[in-house]
This record gives structure tokens, sequence and C-alpha cells, in this order.
């Protein structure tokens, strides 16, 4: 589950006002998805998105899982999926990226 947003940063620190990374929470445990992976077109779309972006589903694909807290590394794809209003208690894809 998304639990926050991050803004991306310039080497300078300064905000660039585009998406850095999703904070995402499983069983307990926290962890950033970073944003390598999107274009910065993407980013932007998600910024502005921000305060809907918590709460949703957040699907990674990664490459291995942390041996310390069990939180996925190397995230190589991110889909953003919204829980289903309708009857059915399954998840709708809101964004694959």
């Amino acid at each position: 589950e998304i639990i926050g947003v991050q803004e991306e940063l310039s080497l300078e620190g300064h905000p660039k006002g585009i998406l850095g990374s999703l904070l995402c929470e499983k069983d307990g445990q926290v962890f950033a998805t970073g944003s390598g992976t999107l274009t910065n077109e993407q980013k932007k779309i998600l910024w502005k998105q921000k305060d809907n972006l918590v709460g949703k589903i957040c699907r990674v694909w990664y490459q291995s899982i942390t041996a310390d807290k069990k939180v996925p590394k190397f995230i190589s794809k991110i889909k953003i999926l919204e829980r289903s209003t309708e009857k059915d208690p399954g998840i709708n894809p809101l964004l694959s990226i």
C-alpha cells in the first residue's frame, strides 16, 4: 500500500516538481520504490496526482528481497492499482509504468 510520496531533488538539493519515489508499506515494513524506471513525463503526471496516490496499492517487480527488512530492492517495474469500488473485492489497474 502507498503511504506517502517523495519529491525528486536536484543534485543541489532543490525540489524538481516531479515524483522521486513512492513510500510503500507491506507487512509492517516501509520501503521506497524509487522512480528510475519512470520517464520524466510519467513522474510529472504522478506528482500532480500525489494527493490521490496514498491508500492505493503498488505492485512492484524486483530482483531480490533485502535480507534484513525483507523488502524489495532493485525495482524494475511499478503498477499502481486502485481497490475496486464495485461488489468485486479485487483491484483494478490505475497506472502501469
